[in-house]
């Protein structure tokens, strides 16, 4: 069993999800539905099966997507590169890809860069500031 792990690009299936299930939410579902079922087949060898991928792909539908799917023609239903290509029609991207899946908070996308290094040491200094705290070097007559 492959194990999940959160990928903050999706937002609906996780990366490495066995079985992803389409419900038809929207454009973005479907990207990462299509995304995931790839993944799949990759995982099982068969990329260049679409027969396959399609047959796979076919128990993966639920609800209004379900639907929709029972009502295409058999040729769709039984050729990936059909299926995908009638799923992405049905459900397309958004206008605006700023209403993609939210930053995850965990994930940070930007780059941090390095802090300024310190400045250096005065090393005499903090070797009589040693020794006076160790009572090496007694204090100055005052």
């Amino acid at each position: 069993m492959a194990t999940t792990a959160l990928d903050p690009r999706f937002k609906y299936i996780q990366f490495g999800t066995e079985h992803p299930i389409f419900h038809g939410i929207d454009g973005i579902e479907a990207e990462e539905w299509v995304c995931a079922v790839r993944q799949k087949a990759l995982s099982e060898r068969k990329q260049r099966d679409d027969n396959w991928i399609a047959d796979f792909a076919s128990t993966c539908f639920v609800g209004d997507a379900l639907r929709w799917y029972e009502d295409l023609d058999e040729s769709i239903q039984n050729d990936w590169r059909k299926l995908r290509t009638a799923l992405l029609a049905q459900w397309p991207a958004p206008a605006d890809r700023g209403q993609a899946a939210p930053p995850d908070p965990q994930v940070q996308s930007v780059i941090i860069p390095t802090p300024a290094a310190a400045p250096p040491v005065n090393t005499d200094e903090l070797v009589e500031q040693m020794e006076v705290a160790r009572g090496i070097v007694g204090f100055p007559p005052a």
